[in-house]
């Protein structure tokens, strides 16, 4: 159902939000205060609050775009239907959010590699270990 409802589509859709996301993430990568709010928060933090934004946007967007399946038939088979169809609308969204999320990541990993200077991000960031790139 997942390959049937093909979630590589849905990256193009969202052309609009990549391209806001990524100037955004442009804005931060010269933010000193983005630098130091990431060089203090510890790894399970990070690691919450990035399964949490693709969670978050992943209900977002199945809840604008209304694909939430609900039953109107009470049997325990339409029931069963149902929610495999929204499993599958879950994993699909999941999927194209996933997929955006990761080249938004590259995009900017290759943007910071360009822009920051290692010596001015350890020293905003007070950690001479911390640094963008490794030297």
């Amino acid at each position: 159902m997942v390959r049937a409802n093909r979630p590589w589509r849905l990256v193009p859709g969202l052309s609009k939000a990549l391209a806001a996301a990524l100037a955004t993430g442009a804005i931060a990568t010269v933010n000193s205060t983005v630098w130091t709010l990431a060089s203090s928060l510890s790894t399970p933090r990070l690691v919450i609050a990035t399964v949490g934004s693709v969670a978050i946007m992943s209900g977002w967007l199945i809840i604008d775009a209304e694909l939430w399946h609900r039953s109107t038939e009470s049997s325990p088979e339409a029931r069963q239907r149902a929610r495999l169809y929204n499993a599958s609308t879950v994993v699909t969204v999941g999927i194209g959010v996933l997929v955006c999320y990761v080249g938004l990541l590259v995009i900017n990993w290759v943007w910071a590699l360009f822009i920051l200077n290692d010596q001015v991000f350890a020293s905003v960031t007070r950690n001479p270990h911390c640094t963008p790139r490794s030297t």
